[in-house]
C-alpha cells in the first residue's frame, strides 16, 4: 500500500507513515487502497499562438514612434551640452574642454576653496579649546640621599661625603663640622653600630659597607690636614667624625680610622680636619 499524503510505499496495515509521519486511515478488506503515484509536473510547452497581421502592424508602428522619440531628445540636448575641441590621431580620439568651460570649472573651484577657508575660520576657538584636555604631570617624588642600611636602630646612611670646608676638600675641624651639620653627625653608638652590623668589604679606594638587608654604601680614602692644613695620608687611610668629644681627653673627639688591613673607633685631636658622613 501507499501513503495517500507523500505517495511512498509502506507496509500493509501500517497506521503511520514512516516516511511523512501521517496517519494513514484504515481502509475496510472490502476497499483495499489503491496506489497514489506521486504526480510529476507536466513539462510540456504550450504551443505559442501565432501573431495575426494586424497584430503585427501595430508592434512595428510601436517601434517606429521609439525611435523618432529618442532621436529628437538626443538632438535636443545636445546643444546645450558644452563646445568641445576633438583631435583626433592615429589610434584614438582626445576630447579637451573649451576654454569657457576650462574657466567656469577653475572659477568653481576656487569658490569651493573659498568656502571651505570661511568654514575653517568659522570654528570658535572655544570649541577647540574644550576638546584639549590638560595633562597634569604627577610631581616626581624627591629621592632621599640617605640609605636604610637594615641597622637595628634604624639608622640611615648618606650616600656620599660632605663637601666644602676651609680647603674645599670635604674636610672639616671637629668644632666647624659640629657648628655646621650638628645633631646630623653619628653618634660613637651609630658608628660603633655600623661598624660591627655590617660586612665591610675593600674596593681599592676605601670600604662597601653593606648593611644586614643587603644595600651599600661607600666609604672612600680621605687622608686628613693637620691643624696648620698640611695635607696627610691622601688614599690611604680614611678619618670619619662622630658628633661626641672624649671625656677623659676633651682635646679629643671620636672618630671612624681605617685603611686596608686595619680600622677602630678611636679619638683624635680636634683641630685635624677629618671627613664627615651624616646620618638621620
Amino acid at each position: 500500500m501507499y501513503c495517500p499524503h507523500c505517495g511512498k510505499k509502506v507496509a500493509d496495515n501500517s497506521k503511520f507513515c514512516e516516511f511523512c509521519g501521517k496517519e494513514i486511515p484504515q481502509l475496510s478488506p472490502a476497499e483495499p487502497a489503491k496506489p497514489t503515484p506521486p504526480t510529476k509536473p507536466s513539462t510540456k510547452k504550450k504551443a505559442s499562438t501565432p501573431m495575426s497581421e494586424k497584430e503585427k502592424n501595430w508592434m512595428y508602428a510601436l517601434c517606429v514612434l521609439l525611435i523618432v522619440g529618442t532621436c529628437l531628445v538626443v538632438v535636443k540636448y545636445s546643444g546645450k551640452s558644452e563646445k568641445t575641441e576633438t583631435h583626433t590621431y592615429s589610434s584614438w580620439t582626445y576630447t579637451q574642454p573649451s576654454e569657457t568651460a576650462t574657466e567656469q570649472v577653475a572659477e568653481a573651484e576656487s569658490e569651493e576653496e573659498a568656502d571651505v577657508v570661511q568654514e575653517e575660520e568659522v570654528v570658535p576657538e572655544a570649541a577647540v579649546a574644550s576638546e584639549e584636555v590638560e595633562l597634569i604631570e604627577p610631581e616626581p617624588t624627591p629621592q632621599s640621599d640617605y640609605v636604610d642600611l637594615g641597622l637595628p636602630s634604624g639608622t640611615r646612611w648618606k650616600e656620599s661625603n660632605e663637601r666644602g670646608g676651609d680647603y674645599e676638600d670635604g674636610l672639616y675641624t671637629y668644632d666647624d663640622a659640629v657648628d655646621r651639620f650638628g645633631g646630623s653627625l653619628p653618634t660613637h653608638a651609630q658608628m660603633t653600630e655600623l661598624f660591627t652590623n655590617c660586612q665591610w668589604a675593600w674596593n681599592g679606594s676605601g670600604y662597601d659597607v653593606t648593611g644586614p638587608n643587603g644595600r651599600t654604601i661607600r666609604l672612600p680614602l680621605t687622608g686628613y690636614r693637620e691643624s696648620n692644613g698640611t695635607p696627610q695620608n691622601r688614599g690611604i687611610t680614611g678619618n670619619y667624625w662622630t658628633r661626641e668629644v672624649r671625656e677623659a681627653a676633651k682635646y679629643k673627639a671620636w672618630k671612624l680610622y681605617f685603611r686596608s688591613d686595619h680600622k677602630e673607633i678611636c679619638s683624635w685631636p680636634r683641630t685635624d680636619y677629618h671627613a664627615v658622613r651624616l646620618v638621620e
